[in-house]
């Protein structure tokens, strides 16, 4: 959300002729602080569509993680919860007026340069859901330059020890 703000706080003369998108996987933003869909975890091994669990707070005071010129709302607690994070994100993105720009329920699977190092283009492989019809639809976009904000706490990292095998098969269902 960041860069995407400050790409359009450019001066509209030197963004001229840019299309910008950003695609977002999930439903709406937020990132990890979105909650699963689903409402339950999934048992292990399959992991869940985030890593947030219900009782998640900040481990860093909230009058640092702002972005500038957009404080938290007032009566934030210092160390908020999942739901603060979660509305500061969709606000910020509301006043901004940014997810005009945002696609949502897109996967991008694989970024190539296609060209040398003088010319050529981004290469983008992206996958869509039909939120209705719920398929899959692979397509692919070309542009000239590339952000990533690779989303590097989607996936949990669990750790291994002797014995996680057994422990996991003893775990009550979510």
């Amino acid at each position: 959300l960041a860069v995407l703000k400050a790409i359009y706080d450019l001066p509209a003369d030197v963004r001229r002729g840019w299309e910008v998108v950003l695609y977002e996987q999930r439903r709406n933003v937020g990132g990890v602080w979105l909650p699963d869909p689903a409402g339950t975890l999934p048992h292990p091994p399959e992991l869940p569509e985030t890593p947030l669990y219900p009782l998640l707070h900040t481990n860093t005071p909230s009058p640092t993680m702002t972005y500038p010129d957009f404080p938290f709302a007032p009566y934030t607690p210092l160390f908020p919860s999942h739901e603060y994070v979660e509305q500061y994100h969709v606000a910020y993105a509301t006043h901004y007026n940014l997810t005009q720009y945002i696609r949502f329920h897109h996967e991008v699977v694989r970024a190539n340069w296609v060209g040398d190092g003088d010319s050529g283009e981004w290469s983008i492989e992206l996958k869509s859901r039909d939120v209705a019809g719920g398929e899959t639809i692979v397509s692919r976009r070309s542009f000239d330059h590339l952000v990533v904000a690779n989303g590097h706490n989607h996936h949990p990292r669990m750790p291994k020890w002797e014995g996680t095998e057994a422990w996991l098969a003893h775990t009550p269902p979510g």
